[in-house]
């Protein structure tokens, strides 16, 4: 069960036991994301962000097509803990 976990930190439980499963499929361009990538991606982005002065509690405002980078920002900001805004 997942009480209390956001986003990041159920797709770090799920990589656990799926790393090298399809997590998403963008049918638009047919790119596949396996749990593991998804994982790094959104890791590499929540990074990206810190490095800008982005941290935990603030407010961002993404303006994306729907995507699998949009699916990892979404997990990246989750996983230092900001609001997001679509």
């Amino acid at each position: 069960m997942f009480v209390n976990k956001n986003l990041a930190d159920v797709l770090d439980k799920k990589c656990l036991e799926f790393e090298d499963r399809e997590a998403l499929v963008y049918p638009l361009t047919g790119e596949k994301l396996t749990y593991g990538q998804l994982k790094e991606l959104s890791t590499s982005f929540a990074k990206g962000l810190a490095a800008l002065g982005v941290k935990k509690g603030d407010h961002i405002a993404i303006l994306s097509l729907n995507s699998p980078l949009y699916v990892a920002l979404e997990i990246a900001a989750a996983r230092i803990g900001l609001y997001w805004y679509v």
